[in-house]
């Protein structure tokens, strides 16, 4: 099955954000968001389940930083970004989101200007 598409909230400077829509995590088929290649973005991950989580963000393969790890204590929300779609877009202009689980995981997705 293709990855699942993360939806994106798009903001506009000096204005209060709308919470981007969640969407139940697929660590299975894995995940993604839209980007082009001037775009910043946060990835807003919440944990509801009783261990911890890990989200990968993965490097384009043009990169040499690597890939972005960052593990959601249990119980715990986390902004990660904002994240460069230069370092992490790939070829199909989406970055790519991998999870360790889907159990209790949401995802959203806020564009930055």
């Amino acid at each position: 099955m293709p990855r699942i598409e993360i939806a994106k909230t798009i903001t506009e400077r000096n204005l209060s954000v709308i919470p981007s829509a969640f969407i139940a995590g697929d660590a299975v088929n894995g995940m993604y968001v839209i980007a082009n290649r001037d775009d910043k973005l946060i990835l807003h991950v919440k944990n509801a389940d009783a261990v911890e989580h890990t989200v990968t963000i993965l490097e384009d393969v043009a990169t040499i930083a690597g890939d972005l790890v960052v593990v959601i204590a249990a119980g715990a929300e986390t902004l990660i970004g904002p994240l460069e779609s230069a370092r992490f877009e790939q070829s199909d202009e989406a970055i790519y989101v991998d999870l360790d689980a889907s159990t209790s995981v949401t995802l959203g997705a806020i564009g930055l200007p």
